[in-house]
């Protein structure tokens, strides 16, 4: 028999014939000091820099979720070690040896704790200033660590009633069956009800009430929207479309269309502008998606969208929004003879629709990327407008799929094919047509900032400066995207293998060169970057306000137009948009 003080340090290798007492002191004890080492190792790993600087709250929730895991892993470790070596004859370390290593650890985790969390501060600060952050200062440390032992704690107290839970049905069984069929029913019970519960309870109940909560918004109408007075607009005088049914983005998108009066103060007093046109259909307008995609050509068509100069086909994000900086961008440009269409696909902003709806964007994409194309196909070679194809984010995941070939040459070829010039901002990681064409740069190419081919179908750029103007007579892909985009970056193969953003080198312009790769950790940690990644400067993240005017003229640029005129049209954006303190 072995003491209390003898008994190997973890939690899952006391006898299941404990009595209840025992059982229940079980939940509440103290952690295993070798699995809590573990965790502490993964917590430390944690504090490192990622794409994006972590402010306390979500440094906390990672921290706390990477400890656990660690824990539970340390724990699961441990137990096998024991086991193997309870069968070599070794009966423990003695209590002295215990309680020596208990003081030890206990030295060290301070010791860790006060310097981690000095490095933590350290390391956000030197990333703060690589995206042109202010600087957080020492207050926000115990913040931090305040957050983190809560998520712990909580975690970690269901965690034990949950395996409290298990081994009373184990033991339930055990009275009844033999042993090892035991185990076997009760790992198949658990994996059932955790895979039920998952799906039923967290999967679909969660997107369940946010659809439906989202979907009871989209009904809204935001101060400062207001219906058309222009019949060239979906929702106005004589539109297809009722105002009614464009959803909340969707009205949104149409009210905010230039007027000719903005053209004309941006253009000068002796250049002719036009009313745009924007035509754009709700999830409420029509009952599929085949439906609103004909819908919002046929809007566009009524408008006299296929005579104008500029037709851009934007693929919106989750909920239906279109970047309002871009369609404005593309109207002064071309002082206002121009047609935008679109359509809304989902009820869910982009962070959820990404996470568990991709394939409804891509439906949604090819309906009206097709549509388009097909009436603007028919029309003579030289009555045609200069088509555009624009998406950003899950837009852009949208746009490429329609175009998706076996290679990235076929891709290529069969997009450059059907539009005059591309437009994809902050692509998403599982956008096919970045894959393909990332995969097959050339060789040296940093996967931040690839090169493909000789450059004249493919080209991607990190900032306004690295955009080129539109190529004259020949269509091409232009790709927008930061090295810190966690948008573009994020993958879930980064909980066992390392991502090429942090492997390859050199490193992005501004990520910090103290990141590396941490298995599971990293994956949890550019998790929490999809969070912090909407809210950086412009320049940074999935902030792409600084470069709009030039993302439009890198596909199409109207004769006589010069680098002038596209540092006139950003000021006027930043102005129009209010984009002066980014």
């Amino acid at each position: 028999m072995t003491t209390p003080d003898e008994r190997p340090d973890t939690d899952v290798t006391h006898s299941l014939d404990e009595p209840p007492a025992e059982r229940r002191r079980l939940i509440w004890r103290p952690p295993a000091l070798g699995a809590l080492f573990v965790g502490f190792i993964f917590w430390l790993e944690s504090l490192r820099p990622t794409l994006l600087p972590h402010p306390p709250l979500s440094q906390g929730v990672v921290g706390g979720l990477c400890l656990l895991i660690g824990y539970g892993i340390g724990g699961l470790a441990i137990h096998a070690v024991v086991l193997i070596a309870r069968r070599l004859g070794w009966s423990g370390a003695s209590p002295a040896v215990r309680r020596g290593a208990r003081w030890a650890f206990l030295v060290a985790g301070i010791i860790g704790v006060v310097g981690g969390s000095v490095i933590w501060l350290l390391w956000q600060n030197d990333q703060r200033i690589e995206v042109s952050m202010p600087h957080i200062s020492w207050t926000e440390v115990p913040v931090m660590l305040l957050v983190t032992a809560l998520v712990v704690v909580i975690i970690g107290i269901i965690a034990r009633l949950i395996a409290a839970g298990v081994g009373w049905l184990d033991r339930l069984l055990s009275r009844h069956l033999p042993r090892p069929v035991a185990h076997v029913i009760m790992v198949v019970v658990v994996a059932f009800v955790a895979i039920g519960l998952g799906n039923k309870l967290v999967v679909d109940a969660f997107l369940g009430r946010a659809s439906a909560a989202f979907e009871a918004g989209d009904s809204t109408t935001e101060p400062g929207a207001h219906q058309p007075t222009s019949s060239d607009i979906s929702g106005g005088p004589g539109s297809l479309v009722a105002w009614s049914t464009l959803g909340l983005q969707g009205r949104n998108w149409v009210s905010r269309t230039s007027t000719p009066a903005e053209l004309q103060a941006f253009a000068g007093p002796n250049v002719p502008v036009m009313q745009p046109i924007r035509s754009y259909a709700g999830l409420a307008s029509a009952s599929n998606v085949d439906a609103r995609a004909k819908l919002a050509v046929e809007d566009l068509a009524r408008a006299g969208g296929f005579k104008r100069k500029v037709l851009v086909v934007a693929t919106a994000t989750g909920s239906g929004w279109i970047n309002p900086i871009t369609s404005s961008a593309f109207e002064y440009e071309w002082h206002g003879d121009t047609a935008m269409v679109s359509m809304q696909y989902s009820y869910l902003p982009s962070w959820i629709a990404f996470l568990t709806d991709r394939d409804t964007a891509a439906q949604a994409g090819t309906a009206l990327n097709r549509a388009v194309y097909a009436e603007w196909s028919a029309l003579p070679a030289g009555e045609r407008p200069k088509l555009i194809l624009f998406g950003e984010s899950l837009g852009s995941l949208g746009s490429e799929d329609t175009y998706l070939g076996a290679t990235a040459a076929g891709s290529v070829d069969d997009a450059t094919a059907h539009a005059d010039g591309i437009l994809w901002v902050g692509p998403t990681t599982t956008n096919p047509i970045w894959h393909q064409v990332t995969a097959a740069r050339n060789p040296g190419s940093p996967v931040w900032r690839p090169t493909y081919g000789d450059g004249s179908q493919v080209v991607f750029a990190n900032s306004p400066g690295e955009l080129p103007t539109a190529a004259s007579g020949r269509s091409r892909i232009v790709y927008l995207q930061h090295p810190s985009d966690p948008v573009t970056w994020w993958s879930t193969s980064a909980i066992y293998w390392p991502p090429a953003w942090i492997s390859e080198h050199p490193h992005g312009s501004d990520i910090p060169s103290s990141v590396s790769w941490f298995p599971i950790v990293t994956f949890l940690q550019t998790t929490g970057d999809l969070m912090e990644g909407f809210s950086t400067p412009a320049g940074h993240g999935h902030n792409y306000n600084d470069a709009w005017a030039q993302a439009v003229n890198s596909v199409a640029t109207p004769a006589g137009w010069t680098a002038a005129d596209t540092a006139r049209l950003s000021a006027a954006m930043v102005a129009l948009h209010g984009l002066g303190a980014n």
